[in-house]
Formats: structure tokens, C-alpha cells, sequence
């Protein structure tokens, strides 16, 4: 029945004695409706990433749509057709035609390309971002963590998606490494300091074993994030699991953090909690959960669809989820290249 309304309005319309001069308008917006309703149909058809039309509605393929057919209504109104001021333009001759209504055809010619840079513009504001490549340095690992399976578990995160690649430093490092000058500035956040010491300006995460005081898994700023191993609570969970999911969410914050897209409120402490991947975690041993349940909430995928696009969205829901890492695939090999055991899946 709802598809028939579109046909029963042009029906009505036919019939009315103005229908020749919006006829033109009336095309465009019924292309429109159908592009926004092709659109959330392939949005949606995604595994990982189930819109509401509010979500779809702002995001920037919604808005795109709409932008260009703003731009095709107004190339319709500037190209209506005037008569002629010069009778002979009807012998259909260019040179006459263009002698009669050269000033007509240059202020057009103007005015389409005004619509044109605008619908470039709109296409570049309302464009997803590239997200950057992130270094990963092993400051100090916890004994049980062996930096080699590690290593093979963040190359398995580089070959599972291709927006964003992990290139590891096995280095160690101590915050005796920084300058004097360095060290008086830390404001008591030294692991952190350590960590935009050794990015030299790269988005950067650090692994340590050290306490970062106040913080219970993980510092941020900028493009640099720091993750403890110090009595984290993530047992019985392995630390690879642990170690796994605050890089995927480290990278989350590092990417939105370099686009100026992080929310104001970021693990900002509060008494409750809805395990959002942005909430404070106000316990320790709520770790456990956050892991199990990893997603990302409405908010935070439209907040990621307009600012890196569907496929970023859902890639990071795949990863969150980490069934990857538990297939027989991965278990098999850190089992048989590094005697590691992860629990089943």
C-alpha cells in the first residue's frame, strides 16, 4: 500500500494545470525518496551495524543524497527556460542564439558552477575520515605475556582489516629514558609522558607493566595511549585477551581523538555504568565484563559511521566481539608456535 502512494500523488498531480512546471521537481523527489530508501536498505543489510532511520537519517550518506538533489532542484531553476528576446534565436543558428541571450547563458553557466563547487564542498564536509596507522611498543610485558604471540595476535588485527595497520616495536623502555626537561612536565602521569616521548609525534600506544597511578587500564592523550598490565582484574581472562581489546579500543580513541571527534565526556567517572565503550569502568573486576560484552553502543556507531564510515563501524564491531581470536585457527597457532592457551570460545 505505502508503495503506491508515490504513484496515487503524480496521478492527482497529472491532472493539475501547473503540472508541466513541477514536474522536474517532482522526479527529483521521488529519485531522492528512493536513493535514501536504497541506501538504509544496503546500510542495514551490514552484520555488524543495524541503523535506525534517526541514526541513518544524520549520517552522512543520508546527507550526501540530500545534497545533491538540492543541487539538481537548483540547476532545474536555473535552467528554466525563458523566451528569447530575439525572434531569429527560433531559426535555431548559434551565433544568432548566442547574440540573443549571451548574458542569460553566461549567468547560467556561473550559476551552475556555483552549485557544482558548493556539491563538491558538501561532498568533502560530509565525507568519512582516513584513519591513521598506529605504532605499538612493548615498554615492559608482564612475565606472562610473551611478546612474540603478542606480536602475532596484532598482526592477525592487521590482516583481519584494512583501515588501519599496527607496526610493533619490541624495544623495551623506561621513563629513565626522558630528558630532564621531559620528566619535570609529566604532571604525574610518567608512563604517559614516557609514551609521547617515544611516539615523536605518531599515534603511538605503549605497553607496560608499570601502575599509572590513578588510572585503572589505560592513559590517553592526543595520539598516545599507554596500557597497564598492573593489577588490571582481568583474570581469568589471559592477558592477551586483555592486552587485545584495550588496543582495539585504544585505536578507537587515538583515530576519534585525531579527528577532534572524541566525546567531551570520555571516561568521565560515574557511578553507573551501561558497559559503553567510552564509559568509565567503575570497578576493577567490571573489566571482565566490558571484554565479554565488548559492542558498541547506538550512540557511539553513529558517532563512528559520520566520522570514518559503515565499513570502519562495522570492522570494529568484528574486532571488539574477538570470535576471531578464538576460531581454531589463531588458538592452533599460539598453542603450537608459542605454548600459549587461550580459554574456548
Amino acid at each position: 500500500m505505502l508503495g503506491k502512494i508515490p504513484d496515487l500523488i503524480v496521478g492527482y498531480l497529472k491532472g493539475r494545470p501547473y503540472w508541466s512546471v513541477i514536474e522536474p521537481f517532482v522526479v527529483v523527489a521521488l529519485v531522492w525518496g528512493t536513493a535514501q530508501s536504497l541506501a538504509f536498505g544496503l546500510l542495514a543489510s551490514s552484520s555488524a551495524l543495524n541503523p535506525t532511520i534517526g541514526m541513518f537519517l544524520t549520517s552522512y550518506l543520508s546527507i550526501r543524497i540530500t545534497i545533491v538533489a538540492i543541487g539538481v532542484v537548483a540547476i532545474l531553476l536555473i535552467l528554466r527556460q525563458r523566451k528569447s528576446s530575439d525572434p531569429n534565436a527560433a531559426t535555431g543558428r548559434i551565433a544568432v542564439y548566442w547574440q540573443a541571450n549571451r548574458r542569460g547563458i553566461v549567468y547560467r553557466a556561473l550559476g551552475i558552477a556555483l552549485v557544482l563547487a558548493a556539491l563538491g564542498a558538501g561532498f568533502i564536509a560530509y565525507s568519512p575520515n582516513r584513519v591513521s596507522h598506529i605504532t605499538v611498543r612493548f615498554a615492559s610485558l608482564p612475565a606472562d605475556a610473551r611478546p612474540e604471540a603478542l606480536a602475532y595476535l596484532i598482526y592477525e588485527l592487521n590482516r583481519r582489516q584494512r583501515h588501519w595497520q599496527y607496526h610493533v616495536d619490541f624495544k623495551p623502555a623506561t621513563v629513565e629514558e626522558l630528558p630532564s626537561t621531559a620528566s619535570d612536565d609529566c604532571g604525574g602521569r610518567p608512563q604517559l609522558c614516557l609514551a609521547e616521548f617515544l611516539a615523536d609525534g605518531r599515534p603511538f600506544i605503549a605497553i607496560t607493566r608499570e601502575s599509572l597511578g590513578g588510572a585503572y587500564f589505560a592513559e590517553h592523550r592526543g595520539g598516545v595511549s599507554v596500557i597497564s598490565t598492573d593489577k588490571a582484574g582481568y583474570e581469568p581472562l589471559s592477558v592477551y585477551e586483555y592486552l587485545v581489546y584495550c588496543l582495539i579500543l585504544q585505536s578507537i580513541v587515538i583515530h576519534l581523538d585525531l579527528q577532534g571527534g572524541l566525546p567531551a565526556d570520555a571516561f568521565a567517572p560515574e557511578r553507573l555504568s551501561r558497559g559503553g565503550l567510552f564509559q568509565f569502568i567503575p570497578e576493577r573486576q567490571a573489566l571482565k565484563s566490558s571484554i565479554l560484552a565488548a559492542r558498541l553502543s547506538p550512540d557511539e556507531e553513529a558517532l563512528l559511521l559520520n566520522t570514518f564510515g559503515a565499513d570502519y563501524v562495522a570492522t570494529c564491531a568484528e574486532l571488539l566481539a574477538m570470535d576471531w581470536l578464538y576460531t581454531d585457527r589463531v588458538k592452533g597457532n599460539l598453542q603450537r608456535g608459542f605454548g600459549v592457551s587461550l580459554r574456548s570460545g
